[in-house]
């Protein structure tokens, strides 16, 4: 089969490989779509704990794709079934296994991170985390149902109110979706914060106040925004030290800070405003199946809207674009491979 696959730091190439040999509990999906996440990129250019992702591999853990072998056990799916599948593995026994948080299992496993992925022809995905994609979605766009499980996961670790005023750091493809289910959500004041012109344009486009944080202070929007009182949750989307600080600085005084993005490396933070703002900070990591399921019912009334940040190129394109996407060349945001 036709796979990009990833031979080392910043390098990969189209090859070929096996086709995957399916056991009994397992199916074959024939990929028509998979998306580039900024975790693939921090693989490709050699950042990922070298414990885990291992040259040579194929990435790739957001797809959709059309069912074309079935295990032996298997009775809920048929060949033809368009389908979506949860990339995550847990272990079962650990503490988080054993307490209904296997999202957060100590030794979590994903598919494209520790076994080969979606940047191929076939990829094998265990029955129980098979989800059939709606009808009125294409693959491009059922390729978005695991970001935006990313971003539902976060909502429902923000416990957001009807009133709730937010603040996001970060307009990527994972800001954007918090803010899109945000708005869904019936949140009426969103404000996202972004240096980047081309997502920027994005950003209005979709219809979202914000602010350009590379020529004003964030904080000024204390005055303009907040009402001097500040955002009652920041969701703070970059992994980055400076966005983390902005969260800090900013947040109204016993409102929450939910960190989406993962810090790629240790951070150095000034931390007294939270003792003295008396602030939450919460963490958010990946999704529950009911995340999904979430993500895939609210797709629909939504897809309209991320059209905008999506860019959809053939298989073939991806070293080239995962090239560009290392350097910022292309103004890319969200990239779906099509196959």
């Amino acid at each position: 089969m036709k796979a990009a696959i990833w031979k080392a730091a910043g390098a990969m190439e189209i090859g070929s490989l096996p086709k995957p040999s399916i056991d009994d509990h397992e199916v074959l999906i024939k990929v028509k779509a998979a998306g580039i996440c900024g975790t693939d990129l921090t693989i490709y250019q050699g950042k990922f704990p070298r414990e885990r992702a291992t040259p040579p591999m194929v990435l790739g853990h957001e797809f959709s794709g059309e069912i074309v072998e079935i295990g032996k056990s298997v009775i809920d799916y048929e060949v033809g079934d368009r389908v979506t599948a949860d990339p995550l593995t847990s272990c079962g026994d650990c503490y988080a296994c054993n307490n209904g948080i296997q999202h957060a299992c100590s030794s979590l496993k994903l598919i494209g991170i520790d076994k080969n992925g979606a940047f191929a022809e076939f990829v094998k995905v265990s029955t129980d985390k098979v989800y059939r994609l709606p009808e009125a979605l294409s693959f491009e766009e059922g390729a978005v149902i695991e970001p935006l499980a990313v971003a539902v996961h976060a909502l429902q670790r923000a416990r957001l109110g009807n009133d709730d005023k937010i603040l996001i750091i970060g307009g990527g493809p994972i800001g954007i979706l918090v803010a899109l289910v945000a708005k869904v959500t019936g949140i009426k004041k969103i404000l996202v914060s972004e240096i980047q012109d081309h997502r920027i344009d994005i950003i209005r486009k979709i219809g979202f106040d914000y602010i350009d944080a590379s020529a004003y202070d964030i904080r000024d929007t204390f005055t303009d925004y907040f009402q001097a009182v500040g955002p009652d949750i920041v969701f703070e989307a970059t992994g980055t030290a400076r966005g983390f600080q902005q969260a800090i600085d900013i947040t109204r005084i016993r409102g929450t800070i939910l960190e989406v993005s993962v810090p790629k490396i240790p951070v150095e933070l000034d931390l007294k405003r939270v003792n003295f703002a008396e602030l939450s900070i919460v963490g958010s990591r990946v999704y529950t199946p009911d995340d999904i399921e979430s993500a895939i019912e609210l797709l629909p009334d939504i897809v309209d809207r991320i059209k905008n940040l999506t860019h959809v190129f053939p298989i073939e394109d991806c070293p080239d674009l995962f090239k560009k996407l290392s350097t910022g060349e292309g103004n890319l945001v969200k990239v779906i491979l099509s196959f």
